[in-house]
């Protein structure tokens, strides 16, 4: 498209280039410049088309500023043409890059000019911008009428050189401009100044400022909007009243302007920034500049905030219904006159505030009444509740607890809705941990829908219908020792405790600097509360824990021991220390408390040590882990399970089954462990499951009973946590916890449990020893009785016949003699041979020998042994009995049971009394042998032989010397014989001695 050939093409470009761009840098006069432009253009490019135009803002046109055309015709080309929303001619203000057209009389989005196309058949097209950095400064067209025309690289750089460069020069030009035509703020700022002093109330003084304002931007409008929090927008609070005859009532002032799509808008305003929306350039997104312009009706907007004391009061705003530049001097003034208006607006409304600053005064005064003077905390809790609530016109109050990494809600109040939460607050994210822990003042979301921070509570509080909150931690704010405090102790919930209010509402919005410190001081008030709430539960804690352990010990009697190394506590200073005890033996004064036996002590401790997790845990009881007991015996190979728990057990039982403690590695590894022993269920073998079916998952903690290093362990403490609700092997200490409470209070119970326990099974093995012995000593003195009477009488006897053997067989005398010989030495000889199995089997323990006996032959034995005593006495005896009968059980034990019996009747009975003896079957199974009497004997001898429990070795008893101490071992005898003795006193004054016996079928 080039008119000349390459060589002289190149040379003469680089002159008129020269030219041309001296020419636009160096001329002043705009119209003789552009013409300059034009004819460098037709000169040196074959476009048959060229029209050069400059925007202008305030009017949104185009206005041309000449060109050429294919008739020579330009007055078309001077005219003004009007910029449409999305055309080409828009397209290239707004983006500042050319935009290429193939055939300009089809194209749609060109307005007026598809006629001028038309008209000059024009169809290849260019559209360049006029522009220098950010700024459009008009547009340069050029067309032909060949279709879809492109410009060579050089041709488009050489072009993009001289627009940039005419841009360039237009921008100086209209800074010169400015300059000359550039406003003066200071003048009616001063005016303001003199005029706002002599006004008393803050719509006077807006609408003041409304009028100079409007006077010396003299925009389309001037409004100042007000912000009200509780419905978080802005109205309409001072304008200028005028009326826009041109713009149709779709275009009239809005009254007011929500902030449900304008958040960000609110927050452009709250850093303090201006906002500038017109000439293609705005100071903020697009997004708010739709939607601003939409509630606003203005193209041009030019907002400034008042802002006082960090708090958004409101802004003021000029607007423009055309697309208008805005310039610094008056960006400049607009934003002095919202801190003008920022400065003064506290003035009007002094004595407001000083009136409500007295209620908030007397507010938290009542508060602090209610604290330091209700001994009631909930009650506390609701007077607080309602007088913040009332004051910020709240609907939703809390109190949240932090407990163990979540926020437990302790108290709740709302206006009118049913719903509350009813659990702990969801886990927080660790940033919204972090926000919360070194944040010392209120924390405010405006709209949750516009809020990053806490969305794990978002849905829980949106189905309370809460769309806005107030979050204030009770520990003291702001002040440097107790920031120290905490985070010296961060983690730590239960020295210091750490809560929160949360102060809801239904609908969006924002609080002032002194709700937020009315906030914050009710918060810190209610700190205190919690705090010596938490100091009281210490208190309580460590009482409930005393208390525990004294009725743990009561529990585990009949032997208070103190073994080595248990800690004592002592209370100092509204606290209970722990303290060493050291050195002290489990010896000294043995506080016996009845017969408890082992079965009774393991039921009781078990229970109790459910109970004691139940109410120092503070768990539900349908929650309470399984709490097991695994025992044996010293040197048994096998044990055996006890356990307790509120919820079913579903712990298998050992009745059919032997539980290898000597083989079992898990039951092992916890004897070898000192201490607890943490282990998931996992973790234990399958070949212990086999018979510890506890649960599924979860923990398993368990001790071993231990009492001195020389003593082998004989059982284990067992509980099941499934939820794993207790410590923790990973658990760090904490003082006066209740996890820490709970582990002492097991470790000190579990102590001395292992020792009662201990106790109880030596106490039992050496009373049986004892007994035994007894036992043994009664029967073999009566053996030895009966022996030296057996032997006796054959003696006598033996000696009164005078008989020495003769040869003579013959003599009749001498064969009697002979035969009663015999006799006596047959008899000699069974009472001795009976006598070797008492001394070569019955050493130290009594041997049963079963057998069927009859009961005839057992009364006509043992009154042979009684007739001496009978005949001295000169008692009468009466038998009666009913035929043949049998019995099963040891003849000789029987035999000598009878006739202690007898000879105790004998004995008490007076000199020619009578003694009757009946023997009579109570049914198909028993035998009653009752031997009744008229002698004389103690009453407290029959209540204390009819007692159940045993008497103390220690203390003086009947029954623990003869007869009392006889007729105990009788009817231990009996007992083990499968039967029973009894010793009753009848209304007569009759003493009846009852054996009840099995009888035997033959």
């Amino acid at each position: 498209m080039l008119k000349k050939n390459e060589a002289e093409k190149n040379h003469n470009n680089l002159i008129a280039l020269e030219s041309i761009i001296r020419a636009i840098r160096e001329e002043e006069d705009l119209d003789f410049l552009i013409k300059k432009v034009i004819n460098y253009l037709q000169s040196e490019f074959d476009y048959c088309l060229i029209w050069v135009c400059l925007y202008d803002r305030l009017a949104n046109k185009i206005v041309g500023k000449g060109g050429i055309t294919p008739n020579g015709e330009i007055s078309a080309l001077k005219q003004k043409f009007t910029i449409s929303h999305g055309d080409i001619l828009e397209q290239v203000l707004m983006k500042r890059k050319a935009i290429k057209v193939a055939d300009l009389r089809a194209e749609k989005q060109v307005g007026e000019w598809v006629k001028i196309a038309q008209t000059y058949h024009i169809k290849g097209t260019i559209f360049f911008p006029i522009h220098y950095k950010e700024k459009c400064f008009g547009i340069a067209l050029m067309g032909s009428q060949e279709w879809g025309s492109s410009l060579e690289s050089e041709e488009k750089a050489l072009l993009s050189l001289i627009w940039g460069e005419l841009g360039q020069t237009l921008q100086k030009i209209e800074k010169e401009w400015q300059h000359q035509q550039a406003k003066r703020p200071d003048e009616p700022i001063l005016s303001l100044l003199s005029q706002l002093g002599k006004l008393t109330t803050l719509d006077q003084r807006l609408e003041t400022v409304v009028e100079i304002t409007h006077q010396f931007l003299q925009p389309s409008r001037t409004n100042i909007y007000w912000y009200y929090p509780n419905g978080r927008y802005f109205w309409r609070r001072a304008s200028n009243h005028q009326v826009i005859v041109e713009w149709s009532d779709f275009k009239r002032p809005a009254s007011g302007i929500t902030l449900q799509d304008l958040g960000k808008f609110y927050h452009v305003l709250l850093a303090g920034k201006i906002v500038c929306i017109g000439e293609y350039y705005t100071s903020v997104d697009s997004d708010i500049i739709r939607r601003l312009i939409r509630q606003i009706r203005a193209a041009s907007v030019l907002a400034a905030p008042i802002i006082l004391e960090d708090e958004l009061l409101g802004f003021i705003a000029v607007e423009e219904q055309h697309n208008r530049p805005w310039q610094d001097d008056e960006k400049n003034y607009l934003q002095g006159v919202g801190q003008l208006l920022a400065l003064t607006s506290p003035l009007s409304e002094m004595e407001d505030k000083i009136r409500q600053a007295k209620l908030d005064q007397t507010l938290t005064a009542g508060i602090t009444r209610a604290i330091y003077g209700d001994d009631d905390w909930q009650k506390t809790l609701k007077t607080t509740a309602e007088k913040i609530s009332q004051r910020l016109g709240a609907k939703y109050f809390m109190l949240a607890i932090r407990n163990r990494g979540q926020f437990e809600v302790v108290y709740q109040n709302h206006s009118t809705q049913s719903r509350t939460v009813k659990t702990s607050l969801p886990t927080l994210s660790k940033e919204d941990m972090t926000l919360l822990g070194r944040n010392t003042e209120v924390v405010g979301i405006e709209n949750w829908s516009e809020s990053h921070i806490l969305n794990a509570w978002q849905e829980d509080f949106e189905k309370l219908g809460v769309r806005s909150l107030l979050l204030c931690r009770t520990i003291g704010a702001g002040k440097k020792e107790q920031e120290e405090f905490i985070t010296k102790n961060q983690g730590d919930q239960y020295n210091q405790p750490e809560g929160l209010v949360i102060i809801g509402y239904e609908t969006p919005r924002t609080w002032n600097r002194n709700e937020r410190e009315l906030v914050q001081i009710a918060s810190q008030q209610l700190g205190f509360l919690l705090h010596q709430r938490h100091i009281n539960q210490l208190i309580n804690k460590q009482q409930q824990y005393t208390q525990y352990l004294q009725s743990g010990l009561t529990a585990l009697q009949p032997t208070t021991i103190i073994p080595n190394s248990t800690k004592v506590l002592i209370n100092s200073s509204n606290s209970l220390l722990l303290q060493e005890v050291k050195n002290l033996e489990p010896v000294g004064e043995l506080s016996v408390l009845g017969n408890l036996s082992l079965d009774r002590l393991e039921g009781n401790f078990l229970e109790f040590i459910a109970q004691a997790i139940v109410e120092i845990a503070d768990l539900n009881p349908q929650t309470i882990p399984l709490v097991a007991l695994i025992t044996w015996y010293p040197l048994s190979q096998t044990g055996r399970v006890m356990s307790y728990s509120y919820p079913e057990c579903h712990i298998t039982s050992t009745d059919k089954i032997s539980i290898p403690v000597r083989t079992d590695s898990w039951i092992q590894q916890i004897i070898s462990t000192n201490g607890w022993l943490h282990l998931s269920v996992s973790d234990v073998p399958a070949k212990t499951l086999r018979w510890l079916n506890i649960l599924d998952s979860g923990q398993v903690v368990a001790t071993a009973l231990r009492t001195a290093i020389e003593h082998q362990p004989t059982g284990i403490l067992l509980i099941a946590d499934p939820h794993k609700i207790l410590w923790q092997k990973t658990e760090l200490p904490q003082p006066h916890s209740p996890t820490e409470t709970l582990k002492n209070l097991l470790t000190h119970l579990v102590s001395q449990f292992a020792w009662s326990r201990r106790y109880l099974i030596v106490k039992t093995a050496l009373e049986s020893q004892r007994e035994e012995l007894e036992w043994l000593n009664w029967y073999k003195q009566k053996r030895l009785e009966e022996l030296y009477r057996t032997v006796g009488s054959g003696f006598k006897q033996l000696s009164e016949l005078h008989y020495t053997p003769s040869e003579n067989p013959a003599q009749q005398k001498n064969v009697l003699t002979n035969l009663r010989y015999q006799q006596l030495l047959r008899q000699i000889g069974n009472v001795l041979s009976s006598t070797t199995s008492l001394l070569t089997q019955e050493k130290w323990h009594l041997q049963a020998n079963f057998d069927v006996v009859s009961v005839a032959n057992l009364l006509r034995r043992s009154l042979i042994r009684i007739d001496s005593q009978v005949k001295k006495r000169q008692l009468q005896l009466e038998v009666h009995r009913e035929g043949n009968l049998n019995i099963y059980g040891d003849l000789i034990k029987l035999e000598l049971v009878v006739y202690e019996l007898l000879i105790s009747a004998c004995s008490r009975s007076q000199t020619g009394g009578k003694i009757d003896i009946k023997c009579q079957t109570l049914d198909e199974e028993w035998l009653e042998i009752s031997i009744i009497d008229a002698g004389k004997i103690s009453s407290k001898l029959i209540a204390e032989f009819n007692s159940v429990s045993i008497p103390d070795v220690l203390e003086p008893s009947l029954l623990v010397s003869p007869p009392g101490k006889h007729l105990i071992i009788c009817r231990r005898l009996i007992q083990q014989m499968g039967g029973e003795l009894e010793l009753n006193l009848q209304e007569s004054g009759l003493v009846e001695s009852k054996l009840l016996l099995p009888l035997a079928h033959l």
